[in-house]
């Protein structure tokens, strides 16, 4: 899949409590794509080290497990025009990050946020069924986001 822009993705969560590892997932399904001039990330968290590798891109994605969601969600996120950023890694999300990144770097790229059901967060590597199909479906989504 030919695409000029650099593209990041960063899937994070937990991958001890089964479904909060969707996020790392969907990183490691783009990652095995091996699609041009992306760079997939699978993370614990979000920390502010990953600024830097933001400000290197024309586009961020994040994919995380979510709990709320009935089918794959993908929100575009606006930028954030805040002085007063409060980054902590235990309970970050994709805006503070990138509002680090303006910060440190005077970079935005355009971003979004792909949300993945999820319904079991017991201890435990593997995916709940939904979970799973969440995932594909998420790596479909990304990669519309990537072509476009």
């Amino acid at each position: 899949m030919p695409n000029p822009e650099k593209v990041l993705v960063i899937g994070y969560g937990n991958t001890l409590r089964r479904d909060d590892g969707a996020g790392q997932k969907v990183a490691e399904a783009v990652a095995a794509k091996g699609w041009e001039n992306v760079l997939s990330l699978a993370v614990h968290q979000l920390t502010p080290e990953l600024a830097a590798e933001i400000a290197t891109v024309d586009k961020a994605i994040f994919a995380d497990a979510y709990p709320d969601a009935q089918t794959v969600e993908v929100r575009e996120i606006a930028e954030n025009n805040s002085e007063n950023i409060q980054f902590n890694p235990h309970s970050s999300d994709p805006k503070g990050l990138l509002a680090l990144t303006k910060l440190l770097y005077g970079k935005n790229p355009p971003a979004w946020w792909v949300l993945i059901p999820a319904l079991d967060f017991d201890f435990g590597e593997e995916l709940s069924p939904a979970t799973a199909t969440g995932v594909m479906d998420a790596v479909a989504k990304i990669e519309q986001l990537i072509i476009t």
